[in-house]
């Protein structure tokens, strides 16, 4: 009965801005941002991330945010721009191989899916370099050939 008065009690929206860090030699995920921008919390957190670098030696188990050097879910204005995000992973991968980025606000994966964010997502994540894939939700609707996100991001292979 005493939560029940803070049920429409809603915590101050994230307001999170991260610039020139400087992560070397890690072996876990070096950011790991948990948003909880969703239908039943309206809010509007943002998150601008620019200059940053974290490097990583990650061998992929399965545990999908964890296996990425830099990872953000669940937040409703996203910039992430001009950052070096490297995953110098060797060994035995999955299909989807060394993992650098993962940024989800898709209600479809990971299990159990994410509610879609309230109000609907407005992301921009360019001008990056990566070493390791970049699993980005939701995918860009273009149809012209720059609509992947490897086209706005610079890859740089293993």
């Amino acid at each position: 009965m005493a939560q029940q008065g803070f049920v429409n009690v809603l915590g101050s929206p994230l307001r999170l801005r991260m610039n020139e860090n400087d992560m070397q030699g890690l072996n876990s995920a070096g950011i790991l941002l948990l948003g909880d921008d969703q239908v039943q919390t309206p809010k509007t957190s943002s998150v601008i991330m620019t200059g940053n670098r974290v490097e990583t030696k990650l061998p992929q188990y399965n545990r999908f945010y964890f296996d990425s050097a830099t990872t953000i879910t669940s937040v409703s204005l996203c910039v992430v721009t001009s950052n070096m995000f490297l995953n110098d992973s060797s060994g035995e991968f999955t299909d989807f191989g060394p993992i650098s980025f993962c940024l989800d606000d898709s209600a479809g994966s990971p299990q159990p899916p994410l509610l879609p964010t309230s109000p609907p997502q407005q992301i921009m994540v360019s001008a990056n370099l990566l070493q390791g894939k970049a699993l980005i939700q939701p995918v860009r609707s273009a149809t012209a050939n720059t609509s992947s996100w490897e086209f706005l991001n610079a890859q740089k292979y293993i």
